[in-house]
């Protein structure tokens, strides 16, 4: 590469690049960065990878792993109550998040013959707290 300024004057490097015979995967979780939600719905997260390469083979397996985290503790979080742990789709069921809490979730793709190479893919969810909802407990009768 040469550059040259508005006086004239010019410097030159060079760099290798080089092409590595593998393929790393990618990922992307379909979803925005950050995602509202409320304690009393469940949240699903969709995740889509490529084998990777110029000329990779669309048709080779790939394995997923999601892990959530809470923010404010640093912990792991995942509900036991989720499914689709090692799956595209990951659903949190409802009343599984704390209110008022952030989460990121996380989904880790790899080749299932190359578990070597992976890559990973992060969005936010954002636990709001919701206004209390009554509920009436017994029967509801009519009285004259």
């Amino acid at each position: 590469v040469t550059v040259t300024n508005w006086v004239d004057q010019s410097a030159s490097s060079s760099i290798a690049i080089n092409r590595l015979e593998i393929d790393v995967p990618q990922v992307r979780i379909l979803s925005p960065p950050t995602l509202a939600t409320f304690r009393p719905y469940s949240v699903t997260l969709r995740a889509f990878a490529s084998p990777g390469g110029c000329a990779s083979n669309p048709d080779r397996e790939m394995g997923y792993a999601w892990s959530l985290t809470d923010k404010t503790t640093g912990l792991e979080a995942m509900p036991g109550n989720a499914v689709g742990k090692t799956s595209t789709v990951l659903m949190i069921p409802a009343l599984s998040l704390i209110a008022g809490r952030v989460y990121t979730a996380s989904v880790t793709a790899k080749h299932k013959d190359a578990a070597a190479l992976s890559a990973k893919a992060t969005v936010t969810i954002e636990v709001d707290r919701s206004a209390p909802v009554a509920v009436i407990n017994g029967h509801s009768r009519a009285e004259p």
